[in-house]
């Protein structure tokens, strides 16, 4: 292996792991929008066919109120879980200063010791994308966990109505 060609596996690989974890972001960015859209939809669900049943002149009372409550509730929490989920999370990114220095103090650095620092750079801002990916990754399942307990209790309503 020629000295010039020093690296580029390593740089390559790095890089290709960059582009994988900002698409990993960006899947999670749509889900986290879809995770609200639903949320709101079966509220407004919920909503919708309390009122009919109430203008009907409808209590709701004991076991199937408190598990209406619930389900409420829960798709409050998978609500709020997934805007959170849909946040920006800090990451690092290579400074301008830094790359400003790069074009300017190091122009004639060898090939080599530019593909280190490139690399270099990639991997911090990698290891920062990692972790608010993954806040991403939990606060989406806590969501998703949240719209089954709503749907399991708005079930349990209706099943206390019918029975």
């Amino acid at each position: 292996m020629a000295v010039a060609d020093q690296g580029a596996g390593w740089a390559a690989f790095i890089h290709d792991q960059l582009d994988r974890e900002y698409s990993r972001r960006d899947a999670l960015n749509t889900r986290a929008a879809g995770a609200v859209t639903s949320a709101t939809g079966l509220v407004t669900l919920v909503l919708a066919v309390v009122a009919v049943l109430k203008g009907k002149d409808f209590t709701l009372t004991g076991g199937a109120l408190v598990a209406l409550y619930v389900g409420m509730l829960a798709l409050l929490g998978s609500a709020v879980m997934a805007v959170l989920a849909g946040v920006n999370w800090r990451y690092r990114v290579t400074s301008t200063d830094s790359m400003r220095a790069m074009l300017v103090d190091h122009w004639t650095d060898s090939e080599v010791s530019a593909r280190y620092v490139s690399a270099y750079c990639n991997l911090e801002t990698v290891t920062s994308l990692r972790a608010g990916t993954s806040v991403k990754a939990r606060l989406l399942l806590g969501a998703a966990a949240m719209q089954v307990l709503a749907i399991l209790s708005i079930a349990t309503s209706a099943l206390i109505l019918v029975v």
